[in-house]
């Protein structure tokens, strides 16, 4: 798995995870970096899932994600969060459909995942759980340069 992550490290290295404001997907998460691998819905048409813009500009770290995921995760997914330094506030995922399944990497310290009050280290392990009905969040410690994937299937 370290070989897998440090590989996709290397290649997102070479590009910029815009910020975005997640104030409009969810109340307290503030300013921070991410994209969607794999399936989405667009704001204008909410009904179809499609493959997400991020999958469709930079296909080489599309499949690298989609690649550790079929090796790591062991249920199915659809799409993928490309989180960079994001530290969550706590939440429930309602708009994913089953386990998800958390894995972190880079060069930081802190910003563990934390459910339902449980402590976990995600960092070159896979954690998988059920966001949908299980509140969980970030401590609010991260130093450094902090990369998450996350798999999911979306409704």
């Amino acid at each position: 798995m370290e070989n897998d992550l440090n590989n996709l490290y290397d290649k997102l290295k070479k590009i910029t995870i815009y910020k975005c404001s997640a104030h409009s997907i969810r109340k307290g998460f503030g300013i921070c970096r991410f994209y969607t691998f794999g399936m989405t819905r667009y704001r204008n048409n909410s009904a179809h899932l499609q493959l997400s813009a991020s999958s469709k500009k930079y296909p080489t770290i599309h499949e690298m994600i989609f690649e550790i995921g079929k090796k790591y995760c062991s249920h199915e997914f659809n799409a993928v969060h490309l989180n960079n330094n994001v530290t969550c506030p706590p939440h429930k995922d309602n708009r994913n459909q089953g386990v998800s399944t958390i894995i972190s990497f880079g060069e930081y310290t802190g910003g563990k995942l934390v459910i339902e009050g449980e402590i976990c280290d995600a960092y070159m392990q896979p954690i998988t759980f059920n966001g949908y009905e299980l509140m969980h969040w970030n401590t609010n410690d991260l130093i450094g340069n902090k990369y998450s994937l996350v798999f999911f299937n979306r409704k």
